[in-house]
């Protein structure tokens, strides 16, 4: 029987993940659609048909096919890259839950291709969670796809619905699929972490609704609900908790390093977030078991004005503690390069110089922390306020400069600060050729963090660098090629000279 009348029209053309070339085409002038799939062996055609609307297709058929499709090697990678393309349309319509396309172009494709994770380790049923198209969801799940697949970062499809706030999927899964409320990702986080780190109030009251446990915890970190609440600066979050008394205690609960949710809120910088757990008795005075850290020390570091001046009103008492490592409020601000905090602890009655003048452990003075940080502005106030700490060393033996290029990355940052501090004009410049006790110079440090930038910019401004007593090879410590190579210009420059 001769089914065509018409020549075979090619609609899409593309390669699929099996190698496979599939070809949409018009079976006729009736309208009829198939799919036409050429397997690519070594460019070769073999043919396997599979006709909808059971459509025959004869061996004239394959044939003129295969006529139409007898490309050279060049167009065979566009053809993959076209199909390429057109799952990353299909996952674009999915996330921003469209209709309109999704229908016909998901019958392009089949459940392994569904399944195939993208850059971001989810497949089409994840997407669909994220975009929250109860519609689409249900229909890429009729297409085979599991709802217990997992993403990369081992989140589910309940995970992801319920960060992004999907409330009708969220719904949908925990009426047919509750046992995915129990399972943890990489983060060891479950769905009701996931809502709470995203300020779903509506996700939990569903989850509450439903009988989930709200005040599980993460393995081995002890974090609950209300720290991922404060990490995503939920004030709604903090409030339902705190208005059921069956969950109401977590906001007292610490992690294991003994952070509270004080020290959370004070880290992620929401002042209302902050003063409600105040107002709920929650600790203000809790320190961290690891570090001694309290929560001024926190907003200081983070460089969080506002909740810093907060703290000082309600508990100025704060002020004169230390950490483990002998740090005060002056240390975490000098961190933060925050010069207005700076500013605010000069300013306040309850400090005074000679306390912010006080080194931590191993003599390491507030410039050492400003220096090692790249925080220029704030080494600039710190000379200006305290010109004797640019001569001070530590136990280690180490000078500012040294803590300068002690780490790498902010190399413009780095050398703005070397120019400004040892610029020879000033009144006490700082000695760019100091040696620490163990050998080490500023152009060592460079080149063990493999800063080219910096390295060239000492070769340069300090030529002598290489050459001091006592300190160690900077070339035997560079792992770089490149710097190795800026050593070898140096050294010929100066032979010329």
């Amino acid at each position: 029987m001769d089914t065509f009348r018409t020549q075979l029209v090619i609609i899409e053309i593309y390669i699929d993940k099996n190698r496979a070339c599939v070809a949409r085409v018009k079976l006729d002038s009736g309208g009829n659609w198939g799919t036409v799939t050429f397997i690519l062996v070594d460019l070769e055609f073999s043919f396997e048909v599979n006709p909808v609307n059971d459509c025959p297709i004869n061996k004239e058929a394959w044939e003129l096919a295969s006529a139409r499709l007898n490309y050279e090697e060049s167009e065979l990678t566009g053809i993959k890259e076209e199909g390429k393309s057109n799952i990353r349309r299909l996952h674009d319509l999915i996330v921003q839950g469209t209709k309109q396309g999704f229908n016909r172009l998901i019958c392009d494709f089949n459940k392994d291709d569904l399944e195939q994770l993208n850059v971001r380790g989810l497949n089409c049923l994840h997407l669909a969670a994220k975009g929250g198209n109860i519609q689409l969801f249900k229909r890429i799940h009729k297409c085979g796809v599991s709802i217990d697949t997992k993403a990369t970062d081992g989140r589910n499809v309940l995970h992801i619905a319920a960060h992004h706030g999907n409330y009708a999927i969220c719904e949908y899964l925990l009426q047919k699929h509750k046992n995915l409320y129990t399972d943890t990702d990489r983060y060891a986080m479950n769905p009701a972490h996931w809502a709470a780190l995203a300020g779903e109030k509506s996700i939990l009251e569903l989850f509450m609704k439903y009988g989930c446990d709200l005040t599980e915890l993460t393995h081995p970190y002890k974090e609950n609900i209300v720290l991922f609440a404060c990490m995503g600066k939920s004030l709604a979050v903090c409030k339902f908790v705190g208005s059921n008394k069956n969950i109401s205690h977590l906001l007292h609960e610490k992690n294991r390093e003994g952070w509270s949710s004080i020290q959370y809120a004070a880290k992620s910088g929401n002042l209302e977030v902050f003063k409600y757990l105040v107002n709920e008795g929650v600790d203000i005075e809790n320190k961290s078991q690891k570090t001694g850290k309290n929560c001024l020390h926190t907003a200081c570091e983070k460089g969080h004005l506002k909740i810093c001046e907060y703290i000082l009103k309600t508990k100025p008492g704060l002020l004169a503690e230390l950490d483990k490592n002998m740090q005060h409020v002056g240390h975490f601000a000098a961190k933060s390069g925050d010069v207005e905090i700076l500013q605010h602890l000069l300013d306040h009655s309850l400090v005074d110089n000679a306390f912010l003048q006080k080194s931590a452990t191993d003599n390491i003075h507030l410039l050492h922390i400003a220096c090692r940080h790249a925080r220029f502005d704030m080494c600039l106030k710190i000379v200006k306020e305290f010109p004797f700490m640019i001569h001070e060393i530590t136990e280690k033996g180490w000078n500012a400069a040294l803590f300068i290029t002690e780490r790498a990355g902010a190399e413009n940052e780095r050398i703005q600060i070397l120019k400004t501090l040892t610029d020879t004009s000033s009144e006490s410049p700082l000695n760019a050729y100091h040696v620490s006790r163990s050998g080490k110079t500023i152009l060592f440090n460079a080149c063990v963090n493999r800063s080219p930038k910096l390295v060239q910019f000492l070769l340069e401004n300090f030529p002598d660098l290489p050459e001091i007593e006592k300190s160690m090879d900077p070339i035997e410590s560079a792992n770089s090629e490149e710097i190795k190579e800026i050593f070898k210009t140096h050294y010929q420059k100066r032979v010329k000279c």
